[in-house]
């Protein structure tokens, strides 16, 4: 496992990994794709609010999930509308008011309705159709990928891909990848100094988000990192 602060890692050359492909230079977060960072919802996951607070299992879902556009949005309403009553714990307010806030984010796009502190497709703690994210529990149920059904920005977390002209990145998610909210938050997962715990995986990030990282850079790219970082490169 890699050692070390990974917010203080972001500057050094050694945990950065820069290759060509297909004529695009890629810089590439080697430190944390080899690390065992794993998600801990519902294993002690504090969320994300500037109280710690892992028994109320709001996750990073407390906040509504901001859709990447309207075609996003209209395919996220359309699943979710195929979701029943007994697996979708806000379904009547989903059928009421509808899956997304009435106010748009300043970049004009729209973010999924909050209700009672979270997501409106998170089913809470005791909830008989199970608890967790609906659209990711329903693909699982009909034998399709979470990544069709879900937000991209849900199932991207905690991966960041940020590109330009002269050069692209993939790193993981800071504190400041979450604007102002990120100062104020208790607890932040992919950070060494206060979310230690959720570095404790039995893979590397490069394997065990492997679909992840192919649906956002393609099999070659990710296969040519994986072979890089197996190498020490």
């Amino acid at each position: 496992m890699v050692t070390g602060s990974y917010a203080a890692a972001m500057a050094a050359d050694d945990d950065w990994l820069t290759l060509e492909h297909l004529g695009h230079s890629w810089r590439i977060d080697a430190q944390f794709l080899s690390s065992q960072w794993t998600c801990i919802w519902n294993n002690g996951c504090h969320g994300i609010e500037t109280e710690a607070d892992a028994a109320a299992g709001l996750g990073c879902c407390s906040v509504g999930a901001e859709l990447l556009d309207e075609d996003e949005a209209m395919n996220v309403a359309a699943l979710a509308g195929t979701i029943d009553d007994e697996h979708f714990q806000h379904r009547m307010e989903f059928v009421a008011k509808g899956a997304f806030a009435d106010t748009s984010t300043r970049a004009g796009k729209r973010n999924t309705r909050v209700v009672d502190g979270g997501c409106i497709f998170l089913n809470r703690p005791g909830f008989a159709g199970g608890h967790g994210c609906v659209l990711h529990a329903e693909a699982e149920r009909v034998g399709e990928s979470y990544l069709d059904w879900k937000p991209a920005i849900c199932w991207q977390l905690p991966l960041r891909v940020e590109r330009t002209e002269e050069q692209s990145t993939v790193r993981g998610w800071l504190r400041r990848d979450w604007g102002d909210e990120g100062v104020e938050m208790a607890w932040c997962c992919t950070s060494r100094d206060d979310g230690a715990e959720a570095f404790t995986g039995t893979r590397p990030v490069i394997e065990s988000l492997r679909e992840e990282l192919i649906a956002l850079l393609g099999d070659d790219l990710v296969d040519e990192i994986a072979q890089r970082l197996d190498r020490g490169d």
